[in-house]
């Protein structure tokens, strides 16, 4: 009895080393479906928690994006320092690509920004590796 795993705890693994790129391009979509409504909606605005939980999903799906690619493993937490670099340089070029769609379309025909400060960025940021680090927390702990 000693070497079996409750549910709960083979499940966690099972989530994290079975997702496919077909499941992050569903997540990615359904992310980047949501983000185009909230940004017509003027939403991150009018309800700015709402940018929260989606930078957090947004960095959980990285980290299992991240860690179905990369099957060896090293260290504890030579996974965890990489998923932190990952989500921070994809965030990073995310957080470019919204400065560059603000400078280029948005001022000049008149859309709302989606850049709302360096504040709001450096927390989307954060935000990113935080969900990004959880599921990496999730998947070093998980496994016993």
């Amino acid at each position: 009895m000693e070497g079996m795993k409750s549910a709960g705890e083979a499940a966690v693994p099972s989530l994290v080393d079975g997702f496919s790129g077909r499941a992050a391009l569903v997540l990615s979509s359904i992310l980047l479906v949501f983000n185009s409504f909230a940004l017509t909606n003027n939403w991150y605005r009018q309800m700015p928690l709402v940018d929260i939980p989606i930078h957090l999903i947004f960095g959980a799906v990285l980290a299992l994006v991240f860690h179905s690619w990369r099957k060896k493993s090293g260290g504890r937490f030579h996974s965890l320092i990489l998923v932190v670099l990952f989500t921070l340089a994809v965030g990073a070029f995310w957080e470019l690509l919204e400065f560059l769609r603000d400078t280029y379309i948005a001022i000049p025909y008149g859309f709302r920004f989606a850049q709302l400060g360096g504040f709001d960025t450096a927390k989307d940021l954060l935000n990113n590796v935080i969900g990004g680090a959880a599921v990496s927390l999730l998947r070093i702990f998980g496994k016993r």
